[in-house]
């Protein structure tokens, strides 16, 4: 990912450090190629021919080189001076994608935001935040899809926050707010006693379901499986959280999966029950991400309500489902004096 961090502008070469480009001049010339004559150029920029004369004259006496030449049909540029209309026409372009990209600013504190969250976490973190969010930013996309791809995504700034477990360790220049940490726990069908609830005892009479789409966590599965010496009879490949819930709910498979996914599935107390996994249970850290120093205190802000989130909606599933509250752990704030309160203010004095 390119770094955002202040760099400082790279130092003109000696013979150029007396020079710079006065954007007013260069519009001027840029008039003054199309028209091929001072006094049609004149007439559209609504001066003087003198004073577009003088213009030319300024600059070429700058450069010291010659722009234009007279020919039969009117001014022509030199090959110096082609070459600084095609640069001149790039720096305009430029000019009007920055006037364009600030003004965005000056109804919106964040013009656009497009963010990604991992489907288990998705319907507990969105409401929460989500009232915040439509108050600050102006296009907002919020993708809680099984996207395969969304690191790489993330990458390419197709998402300007991912709140997921990959930490993105190797990644420079990355603000990292970690969430929650939840080890794993497994489900069985309820007609399994509770003493035969675990991996090594139904595991070996029961096909495995896995989530095919969750490519991580299958592969932490798979770490923690073969650590403990388990080698499920079968296994089921399955993309449809439905047909998971139903093949172990018949009595038919079991799975491993997470205290958060448990939240999301909502799965019938009265033929799916969890048990936690044997010693060395896998665990993983669910984080938001964003670029460093880029949206202010916006990240660390949707962090504190996530977690906030968390706290409220624990009581409610234990109440439901009695769900492994002890798996998941809420993980403090990293000290920060900024804060996405400055962005509402902002936006309020609008």
């Amino acid at each position: 990912m390119k770094s955002n961090a202040p760099v400082a502008p790279p130092p003109l070469p000696s013979r150029l450090d007396h020079r710079h480009l006065d954007l007013r001049l260069l519009s001027q010339f840029l008039v003054v190629c199309e028209s091929r004559s001072m006094a049609a150029a004149a007439r559209k920029l609504g001066i003087s021919t003198a004073a577009v004369s003088q213009a030319v004259l300024r600059l070429e006496r700058d450069f010291g080189v010659m722009l234009f030449e007279r020919s039969a049909q009117g001014l022509r540029p030199t090959p110096v001076g082609s070459l600084l209309r095609e640069q001149a026409l790039d720096l305009r372009q430029r000019e009007i994608d920055i006037l364009s990209a600030v003004a965005e600013y000056q109804t919106q504190p964040i013009p656009r935001l497009r963010l990604f969250l991992i489907e288990s976490v998705a319907s507990c973190f969105v409401p929460a935040f989500l009232p915040m969010l439509e108050k600050i930013a102006g296009d907002l996309t919020i993708n809680c899809s099984y996207n395969r791809d969304f690191v790489s995504d993330f990458l390419r700034r197709e998402f300007d926050i991912l709140i997921s477990a990959d930490p993105l360790d190797d990644v420079p220049n990355l603000e990292r707010h970690p969430i929650c940490r939840e080890t794993l726990v497994a489900l069985f069908p309820s007609n399994v006693p509770p003493e035969a609830r675990s991996p090594r005892i139904a595991g070996s009479r029961l096909p495995l379901v896995r989530v095919h789409r969750a490519r991580r966590l299958d592969a932490t599965i798979e770490r923690y499986l073969k650590q403990q010496g388990l080698e499920p009879p079968r296994s089921i490949e399955c993309t449809s959280d439905a047909t998971i819930l139903e093949l172990i709910g018949r009595g038919l498979a079991w799975t491993i999966t997470t205290p958060l996914s448990i939240r999301y599935l909502r799965p019938r107390a009265d033929n799916i029950a969890w048990a936690y996994l044997e010693a060395d249970a896998p665990a993983r850290t669910i984080s938001l991400i964003a670029e460093k120093d880029r949206l202010a205190g916006l990240p660390k802000a949707l962090a504190d309500h996530c977690r906030n989130a968390l706290r409220s909606d624990s009581e409610e599933s234990r109440l439901s489902f009695g769900d492994p509250a002890d798996a998941l752990e809420i993980l403090p704030p990293i000290r920060s004096r900024e804060h996405a309160r400055l962005l509402v203010d902002q936006h309020n004095q609008l």
